[in-house]
């Protein structure tokens, strides 16, 4: 019955999610950095702190 041991069980569960998690994160960090432009992104932290300072103004 070691094979059905609970506390292995859920060590295994918990490296096959940590595995999967890491393998798409790599996955979508290589895939926005070759999609994205440094234009864009640029673009998109100015328009963030513009809608920041927005709500700011609105309080």
């Amino acid at each position: 019955m070691g094979q059905f041991d609970p506390e292995n069980n859920r060590r295994v569960k918990v490296g096959i999610l940590a595995i999967l998690i890491h393998w798409k994160a790599s996955h979508f960090f290589r895939y926005m950095s070759r999609t994205t432009r440094p234009g864009i992104l640029k673009q998109d932290i100015t328009n963030n702190n513009l809608c920041l300072s927005q709500e700011n103004a609105l309080v």
